[in-house]
């Protein structure tokens, strides 16, 4: 929701606008806010974001919460270390992009362990164009027809090898989902695909802007090896992390983890009451540019000056400094 309205800024000036005017006056008031914005690096109200981040695989940030000890010279730490070695290993912090963190609406970890695995099948093809197809340059489709025939579910297998058609066939030639999952698999190997051998099926399209044609299962192949990913895991609050006004801390992450986040964050703007009249002085002295002589019908005479400065001033800029952010991180 906008800090400043059309209506404020007419309040504000004792001035009515008329249609033409309160849309330049909106273009104004949009861009004063993402000026302010832009100068205090955070929202200016509380908005909602999400953001998807992948855990390095070395460094991470240290929690507010963390502490360090030397074992040789605390008397609380009894254990007896002969070699060095990691004494302890903190949590892993995620700094988000926008500050201060209000909420944290949702957050999943999906673990790099298994990203899942592509199908691989040996095909015969038929009626194709005579060629020699590189790599990647001969692809087939399966149409499942079961599914909503406006919007069919179809599986693309490519070549993982060189290909050469001759009297429009080629026989016993390896091919490779496009996707991972289980459901390029055959039936019979926990897929979607059907079951068929030599010939008997299932009936692949070739494309058409590659060799064309069709192509069946070979007699001794089958389609498998396709794998799902890591299922999401859905982090507790208070828990699985702790939010901070800067991000979160993260006690379930690992490296190469795959880290989705929906947050609110924001200042309150609503409620500092500088933010407004900061907004409202900058419009009305843009406004008066452009309208002056609307403002000067009050005296009926004519008005000789220059250009007031457009923009936030310095000394105002100056006055909201301690809501800017200035961390690093």
């Amino acid at each position: 929701m906008a800090l400043v309205t059309v209506s404020d800024v007419e309040t504000y000036m004792d001035i009515d606008l008329d249609n033409k005017q309160e849309d330049a006056a909106q273009f104004i008031l949009d861009g004063l806010e993402a000026e302010l914005v832009a100068y205090l690096r955070r929202p200016v109200s509380v908005t909602s974001f999400t953001e998807t981040y992948r855990v390095p695989e070395i460094g991470r940030g240290v929690a507010q919460n963390n502490y360090y000890y030397n074992y040789t010279t605390d008397p609380s730490y009894a254990t007896t270390l002969t070699a060095a070695g990691v004494l302890y290993t903190p949590t892993w912090v995620l700094y988000l992009n926008e500050s201060p963190v209000v909420t944290v609406s949702s957050l999943t970890i999906t673990p790099a362990t298994s990203e899942g695995a592509k199908a691989t099948v040996k095909l015969d093809l038929a009626g194709a164009t005579n060629g020699t197809y590189g790599v990647g340059n001969a692809t087939v489709y399966y149409v499942d027809s079961t599914t909503d025939p406006d919007d069919p579910d179809v599986y693309a297998y490519t070549n993982t090898e060189s290909i050469t058609v001759a009297s429009n066939t080629a026989t016993n030639k390896s091919f490779q989902a496009v996707k991972t999952g289980k459901n390029y698999n055959s039936v019979a190997n926990s897929g979607k695909i059907p079951n068929g051998t030599g010939g008997s099926g299932p009936s692949f399209i070739g494309s058409a802007g590659d060799q064309g044609g069709t192509a069946t299962v070979n007699s001794g192949s089958a389609i498998s090896g396709g794998t799902d990913g890591a299922t999401p895991m859905v982090q507790v609050a208070e828990t699985d992390f702790l939010k901070r006004d800067y991000g979160v801390d993260l006690y379930n992450a690992y490296a190469n983890d795959k880290v989705d986040i929906t947050y609110t964050a924001g200042l309150d703007g609503a409620n500092i009451k500088a933010f407004k009249i900061l907004i409202l002085r900058a419009a009305a002295r843009e406004m008066q540019n452009m309208y002056d002589d609307t403002v000067g019908l009050k005296d009926l005479t004519t008005r000789n000056i220059a250009p007031l400065e457009t923009g936030f001033t310095e000394r105002e800029l100056a006055s909201i400094r301690r809501y800017r952010r200035v961390r690093v991180s």
